[in-house]
This record gives structure tokens, sequence and C-alpha cells, in this order.
């Protein structure tokens, strides 16, 4: 009934008396943003905000709302430009643990090699060591029937310049071990049986062998090659930068080389000689008189390996 509503409609959120034409009923579901906004969750019919409150709540909601949108507006133009440039960020690689089998498999052979800090042929304690590779591990085996373990380390001048273990080294009284029994896993024993036969098919397609020292003679050495086996191993402690591949040695190399100068074979016969093509053949040549000519001539041959005081002291008569 008229007269019984409120006098005096008070604005909720700043507490001033409204006036008919500044002052808007808040309890409308239009509203709602409005009272989420002053956290008012109990609406009653009768209240009211004013115009001041209620704009300044619409100028700011507009604002955010503008910005929002330029925003994603802008990163959807970032987006759209480095689609094509996009790479994505690389992957770490994940640490793999190998997992190793343990050595369970035992078998009777006599091994050294256990001790990193002493040479496995001497038992000298040194600073400095050389490992040596599997290859040539598996290689004194072979010739010694003594198996050097994973990682065994021996001193510079038991090793060859082709980085096998010297045969006068290979074996000795105080590298035998004081057990006779070796321990394996599945893995090395695979590769110890996988390099004795690659290691047997080789050395039985090869006709003549310089990489093995007791094959040939002292008198073989001097009429293949015309010097000595003692010259040749001085003459391959000169070789620094020839590669070894699989079907030739540094030796081999060398040795074709000399074999060529000594008795002027033809390609084919040294290809039938050597069990190596004739393209192969001719490489090693070239190769081995390459590296001789930079490595060994200019010590021995010239001028500049001698000095000019030395050959008036040695070489002159009174």
């Amino acid at each position: 009934m008229p007269g019984t509503g409120p006098k005096d409609f008070i604005c909720f959120a700043c507490g001033i008396r409204t006036k008919p034409d500044r002052r808007r009923f808040i309890a409308g579901p239009e509203y709602a943003n409005y009272r989420k906004h002053f956290k008012v969750f109990l609406c009653k019919d009768n209240d009211v905000t004013c115009i001041k409150c209620y704009f300044q709540f619409y100028r700011k909601s507009n604002f955010k709302a503008k910005r929002y949108e330029d925003n994603q507006e802008e990163s959807e133009n970032q987006l759209s430009e480095s689609e094509d440039d996009y790479e994505p960020p690389a992957k770490k690689q994940q640490k793999t643990t190998s997992i190793k089998s343990p050595k369970i498999i035992q078998l009777p052979i006599t091994s050294a090699g256990k001790s990193h800090s002493s040479c496995c042929v001497c038992k000298d304690r040194k600073s400095k060591f050389q490992t040596l590779s599997t290859e040539n591990r598996h290689k004194a085996f072979l010739s010694t029937g003594h198996l050097l373990l994973s990682g065994a380390r021996c001193c510079p001048t038991h090793i060859d310049s082709d980085g096998s273990l010297s045969e006068r080294h290979s074996c000795t009284s105080k590298s035998l071990s004081s057990t006779s029994t070796s321990f394996f896993n599945k893995t090395e024993l695979l590769a110890l049986i996988t390099d004795i036969r690659s290691i047997a098919l080789k050395n039985e397609n090869l006709r003549i062998d310089f990489d093995n020292k007791n094959t040939l003679k002292d008198s073989d050495f001097l009429n293949l090659t015309g010097i000595t086996k003692e010259n040749f191993e001085d003459l391959i402690s000169h070789v620094k930068s020839i590669r070894q591949t699989k079907n030739r040695s540094i030796r081999t190399c060398i040795a074709l080389f000399l074999v060529r100068l000594r008795t002027g074979m033809s390609y084919p016969m040294l290809s039938t000689l050597f069990n190596i093509g004739k393209t192969g053949i001719r490489r090693a040549i070239a190769t081995a008189r390459k590296e001789l000519s930079i490595n060994f001539t200019p010590k021995y041959l010239g001028f500049q390996h001698i000095s000019r005081q030395d050959i008036k002291d040695n070489h002159t008569r009174p």
C-alpha cells in the first residue's frame, strides 16, 4: 500500500541517501556481477545503489574486458607469426644406465691387470700408464694364453708402435696372478670369442704376414724387403700418420712399399702374394712413400740431416 515502503533509500556501497532519479535497484539478475563485485550474497528487493558507484563499477569492468580482448588479439597475432618459425624444444636425453650381467662364468684361464695403480706386466707403480684396447688384450691372449682383464694398464715401454703389447713383455713371472681362474659375464665372453674368430679368419687368408714378427725369419725379411728384421722395426717406429684399416695394417703397408722397391713386382703379383686387391696395393704403396718421404728420409738423407761441423770432423780427410 502507498506509504508503507521505506522513506530513505541508502546506497549500500557508499552509504548516501539516493534520489529517485539517482538510484538503481540491484535485486534483478542483470546486477548479479555488480553484487558479486561488492560481495553481496543476500539481497533484498529494496536494496539500491547510487548512480556514481554503479558507473565506477561499469567503467572498471569495461576496461578489464577491453584489456583482456587486446591481450588475446596480440597473443593470437604473435602465435600466427611464429607458426612458420616454430621449433619444438629439444628433448633432454635421458641417462640410460647400462645393466651389466654378473661375472659368474668361471674358466681356468690365468689373468692379470686387475689393479689400475700398477703395471700389469712389471707391477711398477708410476704416474703414467696406457690402457690396452680390447683387441690388443685379446691378441696377447692368443699369443701367450695369458688374459689381461678389461681396463688393464701398462708402461708405455711395453707397447709397440702399433699399440699392441710387446711380445717380450707380454707375459712375465711377475704378471701372473695368484689365482689360475678368471670370471666372465656373457658380454665379455662373447667379445672374446668374436675377436678370436675374426683373427682366425684373417690369418687364414694371409699368405705373407708381416704383422706377426715370428712368421718370417730374418733371412726372409732380407730377401723380401732388402733390410733386416731389426731395421724394419726401426723403420716402423718412424711411421706416425698412416691409418690402419681393416684390409691392411701399418706394417703391411710399409712392407708392400719395400717389396715393390726390392723386387719390382707388378701390382697383380703383389696382390696375389699379400691377398689384397690391386687398388689397395696401389693406395698402400702411395701412402707409404708419402709417409717415409716426410718422416724418415729428411732425417737420414740430404743436407739437412747433418751439420757442417760433423762433415768436417767425421767425413773429410786432413
